[in-house]
């Protein structure tokens, strides 16, 4: 009985076609992402812009959760040896956001403990955003903290930031939006206008009804026309599935995120129509 599920989102490659795969390109660069619900792996070559090799696990909570997510560190280490450099970065639920002029570092725990819930077990990490001029405020398990550190030589990212950067960058031009990325068990939402960050949070969905829910509240709050708004989604989920119908049923432009311009599945990868899966984690490395 398999404890920790691999998902295999795009065809996993035999060990030998790897090897030929990666070694016939340069640059490669590896991104590890940590999430609540889970751990991938997402191997490119930069200077080809081209995605090489993704693969995904989710995790469920349990006491062993943690010596699971070791296990598969161990299992991917072979393909870990072909990158040229690997940058960690951990995706956090429980978060929140302080712009600059109210910041005051000595009440980093009074921030967080006002606005998200956490354990005694939880560590509070602090991270700045030079684009959205904020302090992104996270919480993360201790013995996560623990797994990375031994892990990884260099200090691992926040994707929360990382995203917002890039999706406030991308929004400069193309105006107000909406961004969602869906997890196993929920979602994080992005409202953005031209450049300015208007909404970042997270919120657990059960259900698709949970999920519209929050999605069609969170744009009533900043008076954004459903039947107008772009609207783009990522993540946990696929065409036509419960959470995409029913996104499609109340929000007209409603569209899968792209890949970023230029950027190339190699056919080795697997199906294209499964990109938007690991958005959030290209963004990392492009």
């Amino acid at each position: 009985m398999e404890v920790a599920t691999g998902i295999h989102l795009l065809q996993q490659s035999e060990s030998d076609k790897s090897t030929e795969l990666f070694s016939a390109h340069s640059s490669l660069q590896m991104s590890i992402r940590l999430r609540q619900d889970g751990i991938s792996f997402l191997m490119v070559s930069t200077s080809e812009r081209k995605i090489l090799y993704f693969k995904n696990y989710f995790v469920e909570n349990s006491p062993l959760k943690f010596k699971l997510l070791e296990k598969i560190l161990v299992t991917e280490q072979p393909t870990l040896l072909y990158a040229d450099s690997i940058k960690w970065s951990y995706y956090s639920e429980n978060f929140t956001i302080i712009p600059e002029e109210l910041y005051n570092p000595a009440l980093k725990e009074q921030y967080f403990e006002h606005t998200v819930e956490t354990g005694d077990d939880e560590l509070i990490g602090d991270v700045y955003s030079g684009v959205v001029k904020a302090h992104f405020l996270f919480a993360i398990h201790l013995e996560l903290h623990q797994l990375i550190i031994r892990y990884s030589p260099t200090r691992f990212k926040l994707s929360n930031v990382l995203i917002a950067d890039k999706i406030m960058r991308i929004q400069e031009v193309s105006g107000q939006g909406v961004y969602i990325d869906l997890t196993k068990n929920g979602f994080f939402i992005l409202i953005g206008n031209k450049g300015k960050l208007q909404l970042y949070n997270y919120f657990p969905a059960e259900t698709p009804e949970d999920l519209i829910y929050h999605v069609l509240f969170s744009m009533e709050q900043f008076y954004l026309n459903a039947e107008k708004v772009p609207v783009y989604i990522s993540g946990c989920i696929t065409e036509g599935d419960e959470n995409h119908s029913i996104l499609k049923k109340f929000i007209k432009n409603c569209n899968f995120s792209g890949l970023l311009k230029g950027v190339e599945l190699h056919p080795l990868a697997g199906d294209k129509s499964i990109h938007h899966f690991f958005y959030t984690q290209v963004l990392d490395l492009f």
